[in-house]
């Protein structure tokens, strides 16, 4: 019953919409020659719209006899229509508009401080039509840091933004994004990007708004005072400690009079100065990624360094810009803590797998150590060679502290296919399994086929879980 009251009540009022019944506003709506006279009941108007009930009083309209006129040369006749609808009914269907025109009736809600209008419509598009969206995210983009208010579309654009940054910063729009646009985006720290070239992007966008010439050798005084005012609430945001030496000399030094002068002098103590690391703390950008291994030991950064390794890098200190291709596929095969941690449990699950990724969490320490075999796992009691064999080391909640071992080039045991002790990497035991994994403290590291050691003792381990994965591609 009561629903069919307020329905009744919309037609009602829908009724006085279309009819002007009794009608004591008339609203111009456009410009020449699209021009619209909307006429509507100013108690309406008062009652749902804050603009309207605030431009109704007698300080800012006009009178005519008894009818208030106004004007609202801004909006457009098509985009009115269906605000005063909403202002009317409460209802509105987007769900087949056109982009250009919900950002418009979007503009115009926030223009007439319709807040609950541009949250539902935001909320809307971002839930519903974000691919639409996506296809318009340059407008998109422009217009939701155009308006101060519009939150929810602003965090979608700079999710969006921040998924596929490399992209949208090669793109020629790029050089007219708002300033706040910029800001949202190097807030973050999952930007997928070297800082150095975050940088680079960054003075390219500067130059072009303040209408300077590439030539930096070319400025003037004012050109650089410019830049710098065109840049001073950007540089707060660039994390310069996450950049090397080399990049720092080639690629901030040659513009340092945009820099202010303090922070280019405490800038050349933080790279020249040992003992200065101190003065620039900012974190690293932590790279929120899909994770390729279904794994309870190994978090997602860790997982792509595995990859890019696999891949051919030997970078342990910076992730390596080129090689951002997250192509590999990887497939459980064994998790100790259900399969079971014997050497029995391993060949039967692993043998003639191809390549695999090994996992394994030491107890009693921080440590995650593990390798990647290159060939197959056998039972044949031999060595194999497997060129492209690796091991690796990482501590639990520190991306930092990474140790990457690669085979030695005239190494031919990479691989131990004991039937008794497995797996088992390079001889005498780089890594090498023995006993009930978990329960019996026999496993241990101990240099020889592979470069460098993977732990700093070779006492004898146990292991809290281990996992398996292939390599799929």
């Amino acid at each position: 019953m009561e629903n069919n009251l307020l329905l009744s009540l919309v037609a009602d009022l829908t009724s006085a919409l279309q009819n002007s019944n009794h009608h004591d506003v008339e609203i111009e709506i456009g410009e020449q020659p699209t021009i619209k006279i909307f006429k509507a009941h100013s108690i309406i108007l008062a009652a749902r719209c804050p603009y309207f009930s605030a431009a109704l009083s007698k300080f800012w309209v006009k009178r005519e006899s008894k009818i208030i006129t106004m004007t609202k040369p801004n909006i457009k006749p098509e985009i009115f229509e269906e605000i005063i609808k909403y202002i009317y009914t409460a209802k509105i269907s987007i769900q087949y508009l056109e982009v250009e025109c919900v950002i418009d009736i979007l503009m115009a809600a926030d223009e007439l401080l319709l807040d609950e209008l541009a949250v539902y419509l935001q909320t809307y598009m971002v839930t519903h039509r974000s691919e639409d969206l996506n296809q318009k995210f340059n407008l998109v983009n422009q217009v939701a840091f155009s308006v101060g208010s519009l939150d929810i579309l602003q965090k979608y654009c700079t999710d969006f933004a921040c998924k596929n940054s490399e992209l949208l910063f090669e793109s020629i729009e790029f050089y007219s994004w708002k300033e706040a646009a910029l800001i949202s985006l190097l807030k973050r720290d999952d930007l997928r990007m070297e800082e150095s070239y975050i940088w680079d992007k960054v003075v390219s966008w500067a130059i072009e708004n303040a209408g300077l010439l590439k030539n930096f050798k070319d400025w003037s005084p004012e050109d650089i005072q410019k830049l710098q005012i065109t840049l001073c609430n950007v540089i707060p945001l660039i994390r310069f400690n996450l950049m090397s030496s080399s990049e720092f000399f080639f690629n901030v030094n040659p513009i340092s009079l945009a820099l202010p002068q303090n922070l280019f002098q405490e800038l050349l103590e933080f790279y020249l100065v040992p003992g200065s690391e101190k003065l620039f703390t900012s974190p690293p950008r932590q790279r929120k990624f899909n994770s390729k291994f279904d794994s309870k030991i190994i978090n997602e950064i860790q997982t792509c360094w595995i990859e890019w390794w696999i891949s051919g890098s030997n970078e342990t200190s910076k992730m390596p810009k080129k090689e951002n291709k997250f192509n590999k596929k990887f497939e459980l095969l064994l998790r100790g803590s259900q399969d079971g941690f014997n050497t029995s449990d391993f060949h039967r699950l692993c043998d003639n797998q191809g390549p695999t990724v090994i996992v394994i969490k030491i107890k009693g320490t921080n440590e995650i150590i593990g390798g990647y075999a290159s060939a197959d796992w056998k039972s044949n009691n031999q060595f194999g060679f497997a060129k492209d064999s690796f091991l690796f080391a990482f501590r639990i909640n520190d991306d930092q502290k990474i140790i990457l071992s690669r085979l030695k080039l005239d190494s031919r045991l990479a691989l131990g296919f004991d039937r008794t002790n497995c797996p088992w990497f390079g001889s005498p035991g780089d890594l090498k399994m023995a006993g009930n994994f978990q329960l019996d403290c026999a496993c241990y590291c101990r240099r020889g086929a592979y470069e460098l050691e993977i732990r700093s003792t070779t006492a004898c381990f146990s292991v809290d879980e281990y996992e398996v994965f292939k390599v799929l591609s």
